[in-house]
């Protein structure tokens, strides 16, 4: 929930402008998103339609 990194002015290609931590924790979310979409659409009741 923490806001995007600040224009540091470098160019794309220059450098990384996340952290190792900043990515692990985006990619973590993203994931436990995916998780629990493909949890939810998976345990839906077999009656409902598509």
């Amino acid at each position: 929930m923490a806001p995007l990194p600040e224009d540091d002015g470098r160019k794309p290609g220059d450098q990384q402008a996340w952290t190792s931590e900043q990515r692990h924790a985006l990619t973590r979310y993203v994931d436990e998103q995916a998780r629990d979409t493909v949890e939810t659409y998976t345990t839906l009741p077999e009656e409902l339609p598509p």
